[in-house]
């Protein structure tokens, strides 16, 4: 997703972007530096999660909701 794209984009409960292959729920957003806060697992076991920053430009909207 483009920083062009992020600002145009009007953010809803329950939106997800695919990240690095992953599909994560995106439970915040910083608008002032485009980053998503998702909810990623934080161990290979998929036991525990953890808030992750990540850039607008490392995802892209996932259309599944």
């Amino acid at each position: 997703m483009t920083r062009e794209e992020f600002k145009n984009t009007r953010f809803g409960n329950g939106m997800k972007v695919d990240y690095k292959g992953t599909i994560a729920k995106i439970v915040s957003v910083d608008f002032e530096e485009d980053l998503f806060g998702l909810l990623l697992k934080d161990n290979e076991q998929g036991d525990d999660y953890e808030l992750t920053w990540v850039r607008c430009e490392s995802c892209a909207l996932a259309n599944e909701r």
